[in-house]
């Protein structure tokens, strides 16, 4: 049995005559016929009454009865081949730390949504992020600082800077800026803001070694004790899961660290998940 044939069937019960369906199945009439017939060969019966002048062609006793299975089939042939075509594509950029220590947690949650989605993410420098929104290449990039646009940032979530250090380090309590010595200072650089703020505390140069990511950090302060950085709290939290590193709270007035979603339309129903997922993992780790 050929679904060509199934469908002949079930066109010409529809149309309820063979000229007719012949015209919208764009075949001729001896084609659908044959295919009709084939159909009745691989069954062993006659779906259609036949008789010499009829202009309505009517299903057979059997016809009837096969017309109700035949639509069952017809719906899992069309559900089977719509796996075949290639599912919506819902792209996101991140910057490097978030695509390595955030996103895939919100992934997990967001895949567990069964959306009818495929998901493109993409770790991207911050001008790359706004490059990609602005020529539609990204329906959304995930952000912890904002630059020049037309496309306001929608404020997903802020949290504080920690110190983070060697788990079996000296620091303790609430430290200050003035306790910490400079040239033990692997400095990762956060935002312009985070940057002026460490330049106030400890000079522009004054650090023994700087990264432009903390996973490189992350395994310098777990081999050097006394050494130390400052980063997020929820990232810093998610790190101390499997290395030997605990943070600490910070006094000075660090500035905060934000975590925006850039999108030319943040209220879709992607963006709208993609927020209360990061939010979720936030409020787990912050």
């Amino acid at each position: 049995m050929q679904f060509e044939d199934l469908e002949a069937f079930l066109t010409v019960v529809r149309a309820g005559s063979v000229t007719k369906a012949a015209e919208q199945m764009y075949v001729t009439q001896p084609t659908l016929t044959y295919r009709i017939q084939s159909l009745e060969k691989a069954l062993g019966y006659q779906l259609f009454e036949r008789g010499r002048g009829q202009k309505q062609i009517n299903p057979s006793p059997e016809g009837r009865e096969f017309y109700a299975i035949a639509e069952k089939m017809e719906r899992l042939w069309k559900e089977g081949k719509a796996l075949s075509k290639p599912r919506p594509s819902y792209r996101v950029a991140t910057t490097y730390a978030l695509n390595y220590y955030v996103m895939p947690s919100v992934c997990s949650a967001f895949w567990s949504r069964q959306l009818p989605i495929s998901m493109e993410i993409h770790a991207m420098h911050y001008n790359e992020c706004y490059a990609g929104i602005e020529d539609n290449s990204l329906e959304a990039a995930v952000l912890t600082r904002t630059i020049s646009s037309k496309l306001p940032p929608t404020p997903v979530w802020e949290d504080r800077m920690v110190l983070v250090c060697a788990a079996d380090s000296e620091y303790s309590g609430t430290v200050h800026p003035s306790e910490l010595d400079p040239d033990k200072c692997i400095y990762i650089y956060w935002s312009p803001e985070y940057s002026k703020w460490h330049e106030f505390w400890f000079g522009s140069i004054r650090y023994q070694i700087r990264s432009d990511n903390i996973r490189l950090a992350e395994k310098l302060l777990a081999s050097n004790p006394g050494y130390w950085s400052i980063a997020p709290q929820p990232i810093v939290r998610t790190i101390e899961k499997y290395r030997e590193l605990r943070h600490i709270p910070l006094g000075g007035e660090p500035p905060s660290w934000p975590v925006y979603l850039l999108s030319k339309n943040p209220d879709s129903e992607y963006n709208r998940y993609m927020i209360e997922d990061i939010r979720s993992f936030m409020e787990k780790y912050s």
